[in-house]
């Protein structure tokens, strides 16, 4: 009689930090040490690094500025403090995405599911609503008053409705404003051309460029670069309808409502 015994294997993952051992990922990258398991579903190093062989010519052909730092992000993902994954940001996947897709699609692969932008807006669309409910965050937040009470005030002072209150994006709209429900990132992106200004008796050449919107980028846009009207993009099914408002929050001004919007595609209004 021949007993035939089963032998159950359970494999535990404990999430603790471990060196990156990749070589590919062993310089330039911005940490030194990962955890598993990882976004594209591997349970160890070893599988992640198998698994990195197919997008490698990705990274070796740079066709994107950060296509080597976001393929570690989603393979060998940072380890934090707390010994949890760092993921990488959606801005960071939407550079990588725009750059490289076509590349991959060349090489006879798809845009990994591992790899999808749409994997990364939680945390940046957290942080948004972080932000419009802070009134430290712009120029018309708790700055406002020393800011606008100096001898020579700027034109945005000139122009706001309220100088003697300190507000955020949430308060600025009387604080009816629900963005519980806010559930998606939007890609704007503003081209602008070459040309020259004259400003205090002087003449200024501005060199034409395009720039995309960064939500949590502190940096500060200039009117010359934003005076045209920016294409604008975001994730939707053709069967849905979306309307849409672009409202300056600091002057409190309206500057265009579309409504029935097929998708994201606005021309088709």
């Amino acid at each position: 009689m021949i007993f035939l015994v089963l032998l159950s294997t359970i494999v535990v993952v404990g999430q603790c930090c471990e060196p990156i051992r990749e070589p590919l990922f062993q310089m330039g990258i911005p940490y030194n040490s990962t955890v598993f398991p990882n976004l594209a579903g591997h349970l160890f190093q070893g599988g992640a690094a198998v698994g990195l062989q197919r997008i490698k010519s990705l990274i070796q052909k740079k066709c994107s500025p950060n296509i080597r730092e976001f393929i570690c992000r989603v393979y060998m993902p940072e380890c934090s403090t707390s010994g949890k994954a760092v993921l990488p940001s959606w801005e960071m996947c939407q550079e990588a995405y725009e750059g490289c897709a076509s590349m991959m699609s060349s090489l006879g692969f798809s845009w990994a599911s591992s790899l999808h932008c749409s994997k990364f807006e939680a945390g940046t669309i957290d942080r948004i609503k972080e932000i419009a409910n802070d009134k430290s965050a712009f120029w018309f937040g708790t700055g406002v008053k020393s800011f606008c009470s100096k001898e020579r005030p700027t034109f945005a002072c000139k122009m706001n409705r309220f100088p003697r209150q300190s507000d955020s994006i949430i308060s600025r709209f009387g604080g009816s404003i629900d963005i519980s429900g806010v559930d998606r990132l939007m890609k704007i992106q503003y081209t602008y051309e070459n040309g020259s200004v004259n400003a205090c008796n002087n003449d200024f050449s501005l060199p034409g460029d395009s720039l995309e919107v960064d939500p949590l980028s502190p940096t500060v846009n200039h009117a010359w670069q934003l005076r045209n009207l920016p294409t604008m993009k975001w994730t939707a099914k053709p069967s849905d309808y979306f309307t849409l408002v672009l409202y300056d929050i600091g002057f409190t001004y309206l500057h265009a409502l579309y409504v029935n919007i097929p998708g994201s595609n606005i021309n088709a209004m």
